[in-house]
């Protein structure tokens, strides 16, 4: 970041007052979804907004991992048409992630 010695993923600077603004993210909250998990959300991302917050959020669609329950492990998971569903050789069943949604959840912490 200019003028300091800090770092950021993402530093944007305002066209109007100059001012910068900065995300870091945030390494050590997440955790992989598992079955257990269904109907429920699991924090996959944790964002340090400095000057800035986000007001909305679109999940990437490819470069998941997927593991089935008899282990056999799936690289390369395309979300990109919202639904993803294989063929577990291992295991003799199918497997899939239908439904999947994302939401922003905003915190503010104050030093």
């Amino acid at each position: 970041m200019h003028g300091s010695r800090g770092s950021a993923h993402l530093v944007m600077k305002c066209k109007f007052c100059s001012r910068e603004s900065s995300i870091e993210i945030v390494r050590g909250k997440e955790r992989p979804f598992t079955a257990d998990d269904e109907q429920s959300y699991v924090p996959f991302l944790t964002m340090d907004c400095r000057g800035m917050e986000p007001i909305e959020f679109e999940a990437p669609n490819t470069g998941f991992l997927a593991k089935s329950v008899k282990g056999t492990v799936f690289s390369e998971v395309d979300l990109s048409e919202g639904d993803w569903t294989d063929f577990d050789e291992a295991g003799n069943m199918s497997v899939g992630l239908y439904e999947l949604t994302s939401t922003l959840k905003v915190t503010a912490h104050h030093k």
